[in-house]
């Protein structure tokens, strides 16, 4: 704790935050930012988490993805994929 200075003569007590957090005095509360994850290592962290295997999975594993980056993705499929994805932009 660090004594602030004060104009009534009442020494007032500030505590010294660590970076990156947010604290809130009036409700007495601290959030810590820091990430869980070590640096450099935040994709493997997040692949680790039982909740995100199974959508992640889903997402990667697509039929479309999959045809998509291996080119055997029908003409006609793509095509209404960007038709869709025009529709949506504008």
């Amino acid at each position: 704790m660090v004594a602030a200075p004060s104009t009534t003569g009442i020494r007032h007590s500030r505590s010294r935050l660590p970076r990156k957090s947010i604290h809130s005095r009036s409700q007495g509360f601290r959030v810590n930012l820091r990430p869980t994850a070590s640096r450099g290592r935040f994709i493997e962290y997040v692949l680790e988490r039982p909740d995100v295997q199974k959508p992640w999975k889903e997402h990667t594993e697509h039929e479309f993805v999959a045809g998509l980056a291996d080119g055997t993705l029908p003409a006609e499929r793509f095509k209404y994929y960007l038709i869709q994805d025009y529709l949506f932009l504008v």
